[in-house]
C-alpha cells in the first residue's frame, strides 16, 4: 500500500503565498540563506519524518530554496529540530530523488506556518533538481577594472567591509591581513581616501597585491574567505612570498615563470586557468598578473569562471 502524504498548507494558501513573498524579499529572515537557490519544483516535495517513540509522519510541503547540503521549506505544524527526516526531493524530470537528512530549524511564522530548514546526510548534485549555468567569465577590459571601477557608495563600502572584518575576526591567523581593510575602513569612515581602491573590497575575485620580489603587501576580504574556508592554518599572508606559497608542493608550479615575466616588465600582463576541485564542486579559476597602479606594484587575481557539481 503506497504512503499517505498529507498536505496541512491547503487550507491556509493565501497566508502562505504571503509568508514564501516575504521571505523571497529578506532570505535572511530566517538564516543564512545565501549559498541557498530558490527552488520551485514541478510538483509537491514530500517528507518523511521520524518522531520519538518511532512514529513517522508523512506529509507534502512547500519548497523554498535548496542547496547541495540542505533545503529550506514552509510546513503546517511544529516538528522538532534534530528529527531525522527522508526528504522527497523533485527532479528535473519530475521524478522523486530521496535524499536522508535532519531537521535543522524549525520557526514559526505565522498560524499554523513553520519554516523548517533541513540538512541532508551527504551533499546532494543539485544540478538534478535545477538548471544551473557555469558563470560566465569576465568580460571588462583589464583598464576599466584598474582606473575606472564602479564603486558602492561610501555608506554601503563601510557596512560590506564591517561586516568582512567581523566575520575575519573568528580567524586570528588572517588578522595581519585583515589590518588594510580596518585602515581603510576608518578612512571611509571619516571621509578620507582608502589607502587600496575600493573596488578591490567590492569584487569577489580572490585579490593579492605583490610586490616586484612577489610579496605579498595586501590580499582582499574574499582571498581571507577563500582561505579560511578551505582550512587554513598558516601565520597570514601579508609580507610572505607568493611564488614560494604556489611551490609547495614537489612540482614547480608552471604559473611562476608568467608571473616573474610581469613582475621584471617582459611581458605587460598573464594569464592562465586551472582547476580547484572539492568535494562539493568541481571549480575553474582564471588566474590574472598585471601591474597595479596604486600603491605601486601588481595584483594576483583568481577569477572563478566555472563551476559543476561533483556527482554524489
Amino acid at each position: 500500500m503506497a504512503s499517505v502524504y498529507i498536505d496541512r498548507l491547503k487550507a491556509v494558501q493565501s497566508e502562505l503565498d504571503s509568508c514564501v513573498k516575504s521571505l523571497e524579499k529578506d532570505p535572511s529572515r530566517f538564516g543564512d540563506r545565501v549559498a541557498r537557490m530558490r527552488y520551485k519544483p514541478a510538483i509537491p516535495v514530500r517528507v518523511a519524518v521520524d518522531h520519538i517513540g518511532g512514529t513517522t509522519s508523512r506529509h507534502q510541503v512547500v519548497a523554498f530554496d535548496l542547496s547541495e547540503s540542505g533545503i529550506g521549506f514552509f510546513h503546517g505544524s511544529f516538528v522538532y529540530p534534530d528529527s531525522p527526516c527522508d526528504v522527497h526531493l523533485v527532479t528535473l524530470d519530475r521524478e522523486y530523488f530521496s535524499a536522508p537528512a535532519a531537521i535543522t530549524r524549525c520557526i514559526w511564522v505565522e498560524g499554523s506556518i513553520h519554516f523548517i530548514a533541513a540538512e541532508f546526510k551527504k551533499p546532494i548534485d543539485i544540478g538534478q533538481f535545477l538548471h544551473i549555468e557555469a558563470p560566465k567569465e569576465d568580460v571588462v577590459p583589464p583598464e576599466k577594472i584598474l582606473e575606472k571601477p564602479e564603486t558602492l557608495p561610501s555608506l554601503e563600502l563601510c557596512r560590506s567591509l564591517a561586516n568582512h572584518l567581523a566575520l575575519l575576526s573568528h580567524h586570528p591567523v588572517l588578522w595581519n591581513d585583515a589590518r588594510h581593510m580596518m585602515i581603510d575602513l576608518e578612512n571611509l569612515i571619516d571621509g578620507r581616501e582608502t589607502r587600496l581602491p575600493t573596488y578591490f573590497y567590492e569584487r569577489q575575485d580572490h585579490i593579492a597585491l605583490v610586490d616586484k620580489d612577489a610579496i605579498i603587501r595586501a590580499v582582499n576580504p574574499y582571498w581571507c574567505h577563500f582561505a579560511a574556508n578551505n582550512g587554513y592554518e598558516g601565520n597570514g599572508f601579508t609580507g610572505t612570498n607568493y611564488v614560494n606559497v604556489l611551490n609547495k608542493g614537489e612540482k614547480r608550479d608552471p604559473a611562476v615563470d608568467g608571473i616573474y615575466a610581469v613582475l621584471r616588465g617582459e611581458v605587460p600582463e598573464y594569464s592562465a586557468k586551472y582547476t580547484c576541485h572539492n568535494h562539493v564542486y568541481k571549480l575553474w579559476y582564471k588566474l590574472r598578473v598585471r601591474p597595479f597602479e596604486k600603491p605601486p606594484g601588481f595584483s594576483i587575481e583568481h577569477q572563478l569562471i566555472g563551476r559543476t557539481p561533483n556527482q554524489v
